[in-house]
């Protein structure tokens, strides 16, 4: 099975739930999950007086994140369901344009503290918009809730790729719950995985004009060296079209012909020919569609790239190693 990121939403309130027994369960789904496959990263996100709290990216660094944890044990509180959905949703939206090959879970966990849920449409819309990727939604309710929550929550992980809706009423049937969370990963519903560690996603015209305006357009270059050369095909001159003429990604500003990107597109996009990740940091990138029907329909002739492709796993294990973690309070307007 494929690596995830998982964030787990606490929507629980320290009035109504036992936060050090919660604390204890989260780091032993921590230890587990990571322990099963350590390509698996994580995330928290709760709520406190002041706004949600959640760390600025995915991390391996668990003890990091219980950490953060234990630090506002006294001070969680008020959760709101839909809110919280939405930030979870629009942070993976955002890890997505970032990383490749990677299912997402959001792992709910809910008390009966926090309003009704009266805005799960405005989540199951966005869900929606986002459905060809892999987003699933496990929730975990901890006692029992209003039958129109229930019903709501529902609503939610019917609206994923896939999930369940389970309630606990003690903390063993809770750590029994989060072992099979840990030990368990979703099976995709629609697309395929290719040899190449990347989702393909199914899309219509709505969904691909969605993920066209998600990805970043390649810079061009204004001024062109002579020790310039392209990264796919390692020339000056591209093999197709004889152009000269270089783009750059806007992330890590590697230089390519947007003619040779196409070869490279037309084996690592996501399903819509024209949207893939970059070679080298693996953001998502697009080329016009009309260069890539060009290639297509024979107006420029294609090759077979032979780039070296880098393992992304190591690589984002090595940034994470290097770099302080932010944590992020979205402050609330009182």
């Amino acid at each position: 099975m494929p690596s995830e990121d998982t964030i787990l939403f606490l929507a629980i309130d320290r009035k109504f739930t036992e936060m050090d027994a919660v604390a204890k369960v989260v780091g032993e789904f921590f230890k587990t999950k990571s322990k099963l496959d350590p390509t698996d990263r994580f995330n928290v996100l709760f709520y406190t007086t002041k706004g949600p709290i959640f760390v600025e990216d995915f991390t391996f660094k668990t003890d990091f994140l219980l950490n953060l944890l234990t630090q506002y044990l006294d001070k969680i509180e008020k959760p709101v369901i839909e809110s919280g959905m939405m930030l979870a949703l629009t942070f993976i939206l955002n890890i997505y344009k970032l990383v490749s090959g990677k299912y997402f879970r959001i792992l709910l966990v809910k008390d009966m503290s926090g309003p009704e849920i009266t805005r799960d449409l405005f989540v199951n819309e966005f869900m929606d918009q986002i459905k060809p990727m892999p987003v699933f939604l496990d929730v975990i309710t901890l006692g029992s809730n209003s039958e129109n929550n229930t019903t709501k929550l529902q609503g939610m992980v019917d609206a994923s790729q896939g999930g369940t809706l389970t309630t606990v009423m003690s903390v063993e049937d809770f750590e029994e719950l989060m072992v099979k969370e840990a030990t368990t990963k979703k099976a995709i519903k629609v697309g395929t995985w290719d040899k190449k560690p990347d989702f393909k996603i199914t899309a219509d015209a709505e969904h691909k004009a969605f993920f066209e305006n998600l990805a970043a357009n390649l810079e061009p270059v204004e001024h062109l060296e002579a020790s310039m050369k392209c990264t796919v095909c390692s020339k000056s001159t591209s093999p197709i079209g004889d152009t000269e003429a270089l783009v750059r990604c806007p992330s890590c500003k590697t230089l390519f012909h947007d003619t040779c990107l196409v070869s490279w597109a037309n084996q690592s996009n996501i399903g819509i020919e024209n949207v893939f990740r970059c070679p080298i940091c693996f953001y998502l990138i697009m080329l016009p569609q009309v260069l890539v029907d060009d290639v297509i329909l024979g107006h420029f002739e294609s090759f077979e790239s032979y780039l070296q492709e880098i393992d992304q796993d190591a690589l984002l294990k090595q940034k994470d190693a290097k770099r302080e973690l932010n944590v992020v309070l979205q402050e609330l307007e009182i």
